[in-house]
């Protein structure tokens, strides 16, 4: 697991940058916490620690999250389907089904838009959506929106959770809230998916 105070103290706003886009770009996705790099960068943005800048770090990390999706699109939209088919693990798998589902049952926008709020779909859901055919600008412009707006929230929810409680308790509060939520979503998954 990528210790996001270490990154973010080493390589500042390129870091955000750097996970956010493989994070959304590649299926390193899977495992890599962009969203907990962008919540913590947040907090340290509130706490004037690493010289860290809200605005940069929102910018850096929505921009790494679209160019990212950008990257996975295409790539899906030139390897297609053979793509899809080689993936292995019952994780990416159950994903890659539940980025399809959400495609077919509420088209692409809403598809797209909450993909990005889904760990582990997010991830596959640009390869999908161009394996399956959705036209680019349609795509482009619902991952920009959503990708702008799920940055905004968790750099946003950092700052100012890390201006309401300084110090080392708000990196904690932070982390056990993402552990919660994170918890919460796979739990829901699982009942959803046990019901069919």
């Amino acid at each position: 697991m990528i210790d996001a105070h270490a990154l973010l103290a080493t390589f500042g706003t390129l870091g955000v940058f750097a996970v956010l886009f493989l994070e959304a770009g590649t299926l390193l996705g899977v495992v890599l916490p962009g969203g907990g790099v962008l919540f913590t960068a947040g907090v340290l943005c509130a706490a004037g620690e690493h010289g860290l800048n809200p605005v940069w770090v929102l910018l850096s990390g929505a921009g790494g999250t679209v160019l990212g999706m950008e990257t996975s699109y295409w790539i899906g939209r030139r390897t297609g389907p053979a793509l899809i088919a080689r993936l292995k693990g019952p994780r990416l798998v159950s994903a890659v089904a539940g980025a399809r589902e959400l495609l077919d049952r509420h088209g692409p926008v809403v598809a797209v838009v909450v993909a990005r709020f889904v760990p582990v779909v997010r991830t596959l859901s640009g390869r999908v959506a161009g394996a399956l055919g959705v036209p680019a600008v349609v795509f482009t412009v619902a991952q920009s929106a959503a990708g702008l707006v799920w940055a905004a929230a968790l750099t946003l929810g950092g700052y100012f959770l890390g201006a309401v409680l300084p110090g080392g308790e708000a990196l904690v509060v932070a982390l056990g809230a993402l552990l919660v939520l994170t918890a919460g979503v796979s739990a829901y998954r699982r009942r959803k998916a046990a019901r069919g």
